[in-house]
């Protein structure tokens, strides 16, 4: 397995994960899992660093790309920003994140 594909796997186990958090911790709709999913992976492929590296310039800096390039209005930004919020509530969860690099994160309107 190269390099690339193991680091697939290990998004889409971490994923997976995260996705059983939303169902059991959260008592989500599947609908919302899947949006919450959805919004970490987009954040994820538009960062392209690790997780633990994000900071919350990196967050900032992706909600304000949304809003500015990709038009997306203040409720929509919200859900992004809380979608990404509780995936950083479960690497917390999990033990492999101490603070959460989405305090402090605002949504320009």
């Amino acid at each position: 397995m190269s390099i690339v594909e193991s680091s697939y796997v290990v998004t889409s186990c971490l994923m997976e994960g995260y996705r059983h958090y939303l169902i059991s911790n959260r008592k989500m709709t599947q609908l919302k899992v899947q949006m919450c999913v959805n919004i970490v992976r987009k954040f994820h492929n538009y960062i392209g660093k690790p997780y633990v590296d994000v900071s919350q310039d990196d967050i900032q800096g992706y909600l304000d790309f949304l809003g500015e390039f990709e038009l997306l209005k203040y409720e929509t930004l919200s859900r992004h920003l809380a979608g990404i919020k509780k995936f950083y509530q479960y690497l917390s969860y999990r033990g492999e994140v101490f603070k959460n690099p989405c305090e402090g994160v605002a949504i320009k309107g």
